[in-house]
């Protein structure tokens, strides 16, 4: 199972559930990953350890 499928199917338990994609492989597409819905991003790699910091950081300060 790929992360995507992984996510939709934890997300049936708990629809407001935050998801971070961390890939140095580029994606068909960003619906694929589901990049549209609320609480989930895409963080390609390389990144700096600020960058991750930065970037979970302002996943969780999202609404549920």
């Amino acid at each position: 199972m790929g992360g995507a499928a992984l996510a939709d199917r934890l997300r049936e338990r708990d629809p407001t559930l935050r998801v971070l994609f961390v890939s140095g492989y580029p994606y068909r597409s960003a619906e694929e990953l589901g990049l549209g819905r609320a609480g989930t991003r895409l963080l390609p790699k390389p990144f700096t350890p600020g960058e991750l910091v930065v970037t979970v950081q302002e996943l969780l300060a999202r609404p549920r």
